[in-house]
């Protein structure tokens, strides 16, 4: 009996010893903490009603609302601007303070088929603008124009660009 109350201290003496040196406390990284999402949406239809009608309608695959963004994926943004319906579509982004952030495969959809590609865009919602500061392609009604960057007033219907190529298809 005395043998075997000395092996079970002596066992407990090695997994007390194991425990205190080897295994380590799991520890909680506060900052990864702070980026947890509020809630979470899948495929999601978000809409923005003034009076009778549609001003926005936001629709994608997934968004996640953090206390100072919303980061989206597969999203389309449709807006009724100018009597037409404009479309802001893009693989992933984050609106932050009236201000869409826009990367991979951003394509817009505007009046008179004007259509425009790039990787990456900035969109104010408030002021109605789209800022790109990567290469770009627009076309409308067969002509096109390349260039280095962009930034597209919607209110105004201008558009300002940097190094730009035009293919012009005349009627």
């Amino acid at each position: 009996m005395g043998m075997t109350l000395n092996r079970f201290f002596l066992l407990f003496l090695a997994v007390s010893l194991f425990i205190y040196f080897i295994l380590e406390p799991y520890v909680i990284d506060q900052k990864k903490l702070k980026d947890i999402p509020i809630l979470e949406f899948d495929a999601f239809v978000t809409y923005e009603i003034e009076g009778n009608e549609l001003k926005v309608m936001l629709m994608g695959e997934k968004m996640e609302r953090y206390p100072n963004r919303f980061e989206l994926e597969d999203f389309a943004l449709y807006r009724e601007a100018n009597n037409t319906v404009q479309t802001i579509s893009a693989k992933s982004g984050m609106y932050r303070k009236n201000r869409i952030y826009l990367e991979k495969d951003v394509q817009y959809h505007g009046k008179d088929n004007l259509y425009l590609i790039t990787d990456k865009a900035t969109y104010n919602i408030k002021h109605e603008t789209l800022d790109i500061r990567t290469p770009f392609k627009l076309s409308q009604q067969g002509s096109v124009i390349e260039g280095s960057s962009l930034f597209f007033n919607q209110k105004d219907d201008k558009i300002k660009a940097n190094d730009v190529k035009t293919s012009i298809q005349l009627k």
